[in-house]
């Protein structure tokens, strides 16, 4: 039995930058982290006592998943993959072989984990440098943070549709993005007050949200003005937009202001996670192979519901019944003796 834990993520600066239409060109960046919220997956060998040979468990973004059970599969086979490599084979499964519509932060964040600084190079190779912080600093800059579900499902790959495809004609935008992500760095790095890191990320919604118009709408604008009109000083839809969380950067003093202002939303605290996918439970089982290759041969009847065993005898019982009484009604012959 193998159980994988992965890592789900916040991205603040240079989301976009990340697919690979435009990073092959001209390169990319993101500053993002991992937090405390997670994926979990299960896995195993099924003994022969199932009619299936598999089953599919989890929750989740796309690359938390896609990240977990390639992890959870490895392990499966006795082999630890390193981060590295399951960074780089998640982006393959994904933007290769099912072909979504996906950038590459989400995969190298869920292996690798932390507060990174992720740079995409024109020939593909991917570095992931953490960011290096005073425990006191992290703890600061978390503690301004705060996540809001907005109540709106959407397919991530749907809303990116709308302007990767066309990602060229984005080069203002994009390259605006990428450069936030090194003055947001420069902040953090020569203990800036605080306050302007959420300025900055305010400056990447409005660029981000010019990329398309399946971005934003008029219910997460409203949410966003309500933020901003209650004490917050930036803030961004988390991953392609649409909809799904929304990140808010708020001085801690005013958070209770801005939880009241959303007060119809859901509030997810957080922290930031220094870890990325992990096996957290490994326990190898009893070998069945033999008994599942006896079973090869073997036909063995079909599982059915209980119920539906109770319906058949039910029936037959009511046949018998009937049966019992139409014999009752007919007259015994005479006895000839």
């Amino acid at each position: 039995m193998i159980i994988s834990r992965t890592p789900y993520r916040i991205s603040f600066f240079g989301g976009g930058t990340d697919y690979p239409a435009w990073y092959t060109k001209h390169g990319g960046a993101v500053l993002a982290t991992t937090i405390d919220k997670y994926c979990y997956i299960t896995c195993r060998y099924l003994p022969p006592f199932f009619e299936h040979k598999c089953r599919r468990s989890g929750m989740g973004s796309s690359s938390a998943f896609t990240v977990g059970l390639l992890n959870a599969l490895y392990a499966l086979k006795g082999y630890m993959p390193t981060k590295h490599q399951l960074a780089m084979e998640s982006i393959h499964i994904e933007q290769n072989m099912i072909k979504e519509t996906v950038g590459s932060q989400d995969q190298a964040l869920a292996a690798y984990g932390g507060f990174n600084h992720i740079q995409f190079k024109p020939n593909n190779e991917i570095s992931v440098r953490p960011v290096i912080m005073t425990a006191e600093r992290a703890r600061e800059l978390n503690s301004y943070f705060m996540l809001f579900y907005t109540g709106i499902i959407r397919t991530a790959a749907t809303i990116a549709d709308s302007y990767v495809n066309d990602i060229e004609s984005r080069k203002r935008q994009l390259r605006i993005m990428k450069d936030l992500v090194d003055e947001s760095l420069s902040l953090l790095n020569n203990n800036s007050d605080l306050s302007g890191f959420g300025e900055l990320m305010h400056e990447a919604w409005q660029a981000k949200r010019s990329l398309s118009t399946s971005i934003s709408n008029s219910h997460v604008d409203e949410i966003y003005n309500l933020a901003i009109n209650a004490g917050a000083i930036g803030g961004k839809i988390t991953g392609a937009g649409g909809g799904g969380f929304m990140l808010l950067f708020v001085p801690p003093e005013l958070q209770t202001k801005v939880k009241v202002a959303l007060k119809k939303l859901i509030h997810v605290p957080f922290k930031f996670n220094s870890e990325g996918s992990q096996i957290i439970y490994y326990s190898h089982e009893e070998d069945y192979s033999n008994q599942e290759q006896e079973r090869s041969g073997q036909k063995i009847l079909p599982f059915q519901e209980l119920s539906n065993i109770s319906n058949k005898e039910a029936r037959l019982s009511t046949k018998a019944k009937t049966t019992k009484s139409k014999n009752a009604q007919i007259p015994a012959a005479a006895s000839t003796f």
